[in-house]
């Protein structure tokens, strides 16, 4: 799962996931076989302790109810049909509407687009509600596998590396592009776990950030149906779930309203590859700006080329769901972006077609 350094040198949806599966079968292993594999590095991980068995895996949550599936399975089959046709309409040579309804300057042109073709793009509390449905499906139940490799990547930092152990106060943490909040909550579930017995937090400062007030507001209801549950289920206070969230709409490139912050981790998830390259640069110098003396830069998204020779092949046809920044990303030296702003890098993980790259603050 551990990797080196990231040291390297600069159709139709039916299509995509043939492509796909073309990669995987080279090795001999299928999509249900990818997923698989990251189900059980996800077993791994829990049994060695790098963080907490899945809070939403509790056979009391909302989550294992078969009404709770199917309250989702209808307004993801009308975005699917949905999705779908713009993607018809494309690979047919016409031209589908990608341009989000709403407008304004504190919006970068290039958040207009309606990535994956998903309705209104991050635009709208439709769109951001049935948004984790939608990738979970996508990846045939990967996605939350895979974006946990941030946890496993904060769990090493705090209890393998030579850390400066933390002070009795607040974790601060940071996320840009927070999207739903999803990731941020299993965080808060297990952030005792990660940081370790001689580091545990004694509460958790959590500033999460996007551009988008429709999703912010999904992740303020992921917190607080969270906080509901923990208060139902858990026989005991535990504080190293307590949190203070503060929600921040802001553009990463910049965030001028955390300029007086530093935080001990600062992640971001899932954006590098749906921005042009100079964002990407922007972004990666605000998450070394704002990550304080000691602390850690985690990076999550896409593989990229060389990650998985095997996949080199196929990986850029994702670019056909409407991501038009896919292939610059591919060849994106990210370990660089970071370097440049004065970084260290740190580890690289891997869980079938998402990365984790660590970075730390040493200066």
């Amino acid at each position: 799962m551990v990797g080196e350094d990231d040291g390297r040198s600069p159709s139709d949806s039916s299509s995509y996931l043939s492509q796909m599966q073309d990669g995987f079968s080279n090795r001999g292993l299928s999509l249900l076989g990818e997923a698989a594999h990251a189900a059980l590095q996800e077993y791994e991980e829990i049994e060695a302790s790098k963080y907490s068995f899945p809070f939403n895996y509790d056979l009391r949550h909302p989550d294992q109810r078969i009404s709770t599936s199917l309250s989702r399975a209808l307004p993801y089959y009308f975005e699917a049909v949905s999705t779908l046709r713009r993607r018809s309409q494309s690979a047919n040579g016409s031209e589908p509407e990608i341009e989000t309804w709403l407008k304004g300057d504190a919006y970068p042109s290039y958040y207009g687009n309606s990535f994956h073709y998903q309705s209104d793009g991050w635009m709208s509390s439709s769109s951001a509600n049935v948004y984790e449905t939608s990738t979970q499906t996508l990846f045939l139940g990967r996605q939350d596998f895979m974006q946990k490799t941030a946890l496993s990547s904060i769990s090493s930092f705090y209890n393998n590396k030579k850390s400066a152990p933390l002070s009795p106060r607040p974790l601060k943490v940071l996320e840009i592009g927070c999207g739903t909040g999803r990731f941020s909550v299993y965080l808060r579930d297990s952030i005792e776990s990660i940081t370790g017995p001689m580091n545990a937090a004694d509460s958790l400062d959590l500033t999460l950030v996007d551009l988008s007030p429709f999703y912010l507001q999904r992740a303020r209801k992921n917190h607080r149906d969270y906080e509901k549950f923990r208060r139902r289920t858990s026989s005991s206070s535990t504080s190293s779930r307590d949190a203070k969230v503060t929600y921040v709409q802001g553009n990463g490139e910049k965030l001028d309203s955390l300029l007086s912050e530093d935080y001990d981790i600062v992640i971001c998830m899932y954006m590098f590859h749906e921005l042009p390259p100079s964002a990407r640069a922007n972004v990666a110098s605000t998450m070394s700006r704002l990550t304080k003396k000691g602390g850690l830069a985690v990076f999550t998204d896409s593989i990229q080329k060389g990650d998985r020779p095997v996949l080199d092949d196929s990986i850029g046809a994702f670019k056909s769901f409407n991501e038009p920044f896919y292939d610059t990303y591919l060849e994106e030296d990210v370990g660089a972006l970071f370097e440049q702003n004065g970084m260290e890098r740190e580890e690289k993980w891997l869980s079938s077609v998402t990365k984790t790259l660590t970075f730390t603050n040493n200066e």
